[in-house]
Formats: structure tokens, sequence, C-alpha cells
């Protein structure tokens, strides 16, 4: 699940939850295929959409959010490069597993890593969109 928009436009509803959690949040369905395969492993890439869908979200709510976050004295610039280094991590993205996770796509047929290993895939992306710290202040 994602931000469907910046924190600070969210729809808050403090009797509900699950409801403000319905308003704000979305279930993003990432697509992948197989690259290579290779011995005993598999490559996985992400398909044009799920890059796609992932840098509008990127741009759309997590710059903005991150921009909001610290009083950045170059904000919009910082944002930008933020932006491009996320488009060349998620361009090149590549999750590997062993082969046996092609066999569990056939014997389960939901078209989902078993075993745990599509929460690594959410993990290894959530991870590539991360806040540089501040700079330092200079000290007197």
């Amino acid at each position: 699940m994602l931000p469907k928009t910046p924190e600070a436009d969210f729809k808050r509803d403090a009797n509900n939850p699950f409801v403000e959690a319905s308003m704000n949040y979305e279930l993003v369905h990432i697509e992948g295929y197989v690259n290579i395969v290779f011995r005993n492993e598999v490559a996985y890439k992400l398909t044009k959409k799920a890059i796609d869908t992932l840098i509008e979200h990127h741009k759309e709510v997590y710059c903005v959010d991150a921009v909001n976050t610290y009083d950045w004295p170059d904000g919009e610039q910082w944002c930008k490069k933020l932006h491009e280094d996320f488009i060349q991590a998620i361009d090149k993205f590549v999750f590997r597993t062993d082969v046996s996770a092609l066999e569990g796509l056939e014997e389960d047929g939901t078209g989902e890593l078993l075993n745990g290993r599509s929460n690594e895939v959410k993990e290894e992306i959530l991870s590539l969109m991360k806040l540089p710290r501040p700079r330092a202040l200079d000290v007197m």
C-alpha cells in the first residue's frame, strides 16, 4: 500500500481509522517478468507499467512529502535530484532469487512470489525511496 496523496493532503477521520486509511492509501500492484534464468538463479525486472506507476508516485507524493519534511533552502533542486536518482535506480532494479520461485509460481497460480519473496521485493523497492540526510550546518 502506498499513500494516494502527500501527507499534508490526507483526509482525516478520527472516528474511523479504517475509513481514513482507505481514503488515503491505495494498493499498488507491481508486476515483473523473468529477465533471465541462469543455473539456479532467476532475475526479474519490473514491467514498464510498474516502473511508470512507481515514478509517478515518487514524483507526486514522495517528493512532495520529502520537501515538506525539512526546511530545505534549495528544496526544489534537491527534490529534482532525488527524483532523477530514483528514476535511474528503479529503471535498473533487478530482483534475483533461486529458481524454485518459478516452480512456486506455476503451482500456486496467483502470480505472486512465494515464501516471503514478494515482501523482499517490496522492501527493496521502498528502500529506493529514501531521504538523504540534510546538509550539515556550518558550526562556528
